[in-house]
């Protein structure tokens, strides 16, 4: 729930000998120095929320896109460009929507995919260049940790509109207006906060 303050005319900054003197701009009234309109702190609210929406659709479009990606490439390719177009799809597209919608940019999300990244690049490595057993040791923890990659983006794909809703909640909004008294003796500044 957001509650609105204004502040008006928190500083007298400009005596004015007249109104001809003040820019247009400085005159969103002819009256009295007062709080900011309510429509206007509305306006200025909405125009800096996150969409939850938009977020799950980024962090599901970036994935999904990437993987895409990845898939066309396979034909005609080394395995290198899909990998990496894969890895970085389930890595770092989850928190595409996050990072649009202002949630915490470093979810614990990202870094479990990271460490899991690391250790599926390990296991792969053993499982190829080793020998029985530990080549088998390897192939389990890269097949282990790609699930915990898989899983995880998948979680955070399902929390990132919940996770900017909650953003937006928290939110504190500022807006600055230039205001002038109904004689144009002078100008003060109007502070709308929200939050």
């Amino acid at each position: 729930m957001h509650i609105s303050r204004s502040l008006a005319a928190a500083a007298l900054i400009a005596p004015l000998a007249s109104a001809a003197q003040a820019p247009a701009s400085w005159m969103p009234a002819r009256a009295a120095i007062a709080p900011l309109a309510a429509d206007t702190a509305t306006v200025a609210k909405a125009s800096q929320a996150k969409s939850p929406s938009t977020a799950f659709w980024i962090s599901f479009g970036t994935t999904t896109g990437l993987l895409a990606a990845a898939l066309a490439t396979k034909k005609g390719s080394d395995n290198a460009v899909p990998a990496v177009l894969a890895t970085t799809a389930f890595v770092f597209g989850p928190a595409a929507g996050y990072w649009y919608g202002d949630s915490p940019k470093w979810k614990p999300g990202l870094t479990l995919r990271l460490i899991a990244t690391g250790t599926a690049a390990a296991g792969a490595f053993i499982g190829l260049n080793g020998s029985g057993s530990g080549a088998d040791v390897g192939a389990l923890l890269a097949y282990a940790s790609a699930g915990v990659i898989v899983v995880s983006a998948i979680v955070d794909i399902a929390k990132v509109d919940p996770a900017v809703a909650q953003a937006n909640r928290t939110r504190v909004d500022v807006t600055l207006a230039p205001m002038i008294d109904a004689r144009g003796k002078s100008a003060g500044l109007a502070v709308h906060l929200s939050f």
